[in-house]
């Protein structure tokens, strides 16, 4: 039996996280709408930037016009035309990335083996760290966590692997705190944004620019769009709040392309990360937003190619009648986490609903996340991909091992002190896992900031082989 939508296989990879539970497993102020992103117009030639699997049809509801970008990228940037993705040199460009994330904020699934850890929100996981140490304490303890889990030397061996690419999940309150409509930029959080940007260029690895989460939730996952688990509501869609958070998104979108307009090794802008929404909110709502985004961003920046998620976590394409740029590429996700729904083999009967879009909009299409399954499932999934002409993204770079033993390029190895420290930061709320000692917190900080770092990590140097195609 074969299983279509994404929220079963979101489901599936809740038993995933849970099953690995015993495994080794200031600024510039900015409003909403058309108001403008004050702040740094650039960052020194450097710019920055990351899941579930089926599609609905390409017909139907509200689209938009083709508007400004397409060719504008020209020879200087990657840009789409028809349904091909090019690269600076107008040849066709094939982006095999990484996905890079738990960098600018800490995944739990993928750093801990706490049981609910694919149930509670990054920000919640990183901020009962202040319960644990201090608030000044675990603001440096973060820090220092940004500037081991991902450095130049990441870059520099996923370009000596082959990927040319690096999907950045950035998540909105890593870079940004917002109040309203109202966003202000913090300027040494998203200067590990344009370090990405800057190592990339070095080594030659683009970077695909992820908004991962946005203000009030882009659905209702904790883990994905880092609502809290104690209200897990997309606030982007529904609620009292929803005119803020979506003229707040706009600002950040806005803000973003104003910064990194002039970068070329920034390869394209992902614009809404897994939008699921509301039974009770019409599916045109998804392209209303989108619209007044690109909007936004095509009044700054005209040259860099846009990355469009379907709803119902980047897999129902139906509302989108017509594309909404000319520069732009329909990004979609898959994973197979139960053996029982779409892609539990990949097949072309699985990819067959994006190949009809893209034929239909006679625009690009690719998978933006894919992976935490056997080496035989990925390369099969890349084949498959690669045989069709489309790009992919393997979902994750980096993470600790899981229950089921499935294949990660870089593993990050067992770390049992701090483990026990994550079990408090993981836990559910109002949970009965006691704070621990500053001596146990101590010892698990200085354990997980030593194994995070690449040199530490046992490398999957097969899966890479395997994955990637001279």
């Amino acid at each position: 039996m074969r299983i279509t939508l994404g929220i079963l296989a979101l489901t599936s990879l809740s038993l995933f996280a849970l099953g690995a539970c015993s495994s080794t497993k200031e600024d510039a102020t900015a409003t909403g709408g058309a108001a403008g992103v004050a702040g740094s117009s650039g960052s020194g030639g450097t710019g920055g930037v990351a899941g579930t699997g089926g599609v609905a049809g390409a017909s139907g509801g509200a689209g938009g016009s083709a508007g400004s970008g397409g060719a504008a990228g020209g020879a200087a940037f990657v840009h789409s035309s028809g349904t091909e993705i090019l690269g600076p040199d107008n040849a066709p460009l094939l982006l095999r990335c990484v996905n890079v994330d738990g960098w600018l904020k800490p995944i739990p699934y993928l750093v801990s083996d706490a049981g609910n850890a694919l149930l509670i929100s990054p920000s919640e996981f990183e901020s009962r760290m202040d319960d644990v140490v201090g608030k000044s304490a675990a603001a440096s303890f973060w820090q220092s966590w940004r500037d081991a889990f991902i450095t130049e030397e990441d870059f520099k061996r996923m370009a000596s692997l082959g990927f040319n690419c690096a999907r950045l999940v950035v998540y909105h309150r890593a870079i940004a705190s917002v109040s309203g409509s109202s966003v202000t930029f913090d300027e040494t959080r998203l200067a590990y944004v344009d370090s990405a940007v800057s190592w990339g260029k070095k080594h030659g690895v683009y970077v695909v620019l992820d908004l991962h989460s946005v203000p009030g939730g882009q659905n209702a996952v904790p883990t994905v769009s880092d609502v809290p688990s104690t209200d897990a509501v997309a606030r982007l869609w529904e609620g009292s709040d929803t005119v803020a958070n979506q003229d707040a998104t706009v600002a950040l979108w806005k803000g973003l392309a104003q910064r990194y307009r002039d970068e070329p090794w920034v390869a394209a802008y992902d614009l809404l990360n897994e939008p699921s929404l509301p039974t009770s909110v019409p599916k045109s709502a998804l392209v209303t937003l989108y619209q007044r985004i690109v909007s936004e961003i095509r009044a700054v920046d005209s040259k860099h190619m846009l990355m469009i998620e379907g709803d119902q976590l980047a897999h129902d394409f139906s509302a989108f009648s017509a594309p909404l740029d000319a520069n732009m590429v329909y990004e979609f996700h898959a994973y197979a986490l139960t053996g029982f729904e779409d892609w539990a083999t990949p097949e072309t009967q699985d990819l067959q609903p994006y190949l009809d879009l893209r034929k239909n909009q006679n625009r690009p299409i690719w998978l933006g996340e894919f992976g935490e399954q056997t080496q035989d499932w990925q390369v099969k999934m890349v084949n498959l991909m690669e045989s069709n002409k489309v790009g992919w993204a393997l979902y994750p770079w980096k993470r600790k091992q899981t229950l089921f033993w499935n294949p990660v390029l870089q593993r990050i190895a067992d770390m049992p002190k701090w483990y026990a420290v994550a079990n408090y930061l993981a836990q559910p709320a109002g949970g009965s896992v006691p704070v621990p000692s500053a001596s146990a917190a101590q010892e698990g900080m200085t354990e997980v900031l030593s194994a995070i770092k690449l040199a530490n990590c046992s490398e999957d140097a097969a899966l890479a082989t395997a994955l990637i195609k001279p």
